[in-house]
């Protein structure tokens, strides 16, 4: 971390078990978790548009979804 590589002590962070406490009081990693799964879908779905635009270039986007029916 930065706080072992500075020689001069300027930064520091508070101990490993504050920070496992603070994540447990605020359950910070289903909050995280849950983020990262909503972001992951977003990221499915562009890609999913993207790559049925190029396939279908003048179809409008309601009939692509049309076609994701279909399939």
């Amino acid at each position: 971390t930065c706080e072992t590589v500075c020689p001069v002590g300027a930064i520091t962070f508070p101990s490993k078990e504050m920070i496992q406490r603070i994540e447990k009081e605020y359950a910070m990693l289903r909050y995280v978790q849950a983020k990262k799964e909503k972001k992951g879908t977003k990221l499915a779905l562009s890609k999913a548009r993207d790559k049925a635009e190029k396939l279908y270039p003048n179809l409008l986007t309601t009939q692509i979804s049309q076609l994701q029916d279909i399939y």
